[in-house]
């Protein structure tokens, strides 16, 4: 029954039979519309972590409220 139905029908073709991509992407009408490339920032490949519980510099980055909190302990 299930092959019944689909004995007739042909599958879907590709529009394009031999695709050249590259050719299509380096036509002028593709990059007249294409943004330009932007360049890559250099960055560090692999940074230690931090801790911030055991970096004072590091956790006041990350939340510049502890500076007073840490403050408001030293002084009471």
């Amino acid at each position: 029954m299930l092959t019944d139905c689909f004995s007739s029908d042909s599958l879907p073709t590709a529009k394009i039979t031999n695709p050249d991509v590259t050719r299509l992407i380096n036509s002028d009408e593709i990059q007249s519309v294409v943004r330009p490339a932007k360049s890559r920032l250099h960055k560090r490949p692999w940074t230690q972590k931090k801790n911030p519980l055991i970096n004072k510099g590091v956790l006041f980055r990350l939340n510049p409220y502890a500076k007073t909190l840490r403050r408001q302990e030293l002084r009471e």
